[in-house]
């Protein structure tokens, strides 16, 4: 699943996930993106994890 995006309320979810695309995906990057919807508001994305191929610009 090229570019697929999940948003989770998790650190630990988020990593459960990434672990479940071990089988299908050649690589799976994790990041924390804080931020206020409302005003369309978001901080610099945090990398948690990376595992597999993932692009250099990507992670």
């Amino acid at each position: 699943m090229k570019d697929h995006m999940r948003r989770l309320l998790s650190r630990d979810a988020a990593i459960r996930a990434a672990r479940s695309c071990k089988g299908y995906a050649a690589g799976v990057v994790v990041y924390r993106v804080t931020g206020s919807p409302e005003a369309d508001f978001w901080m610099d994305p945090v990398l948690i994890a990376r595992s597999g191929t993932v692009p250099r610009e990507i992670a």
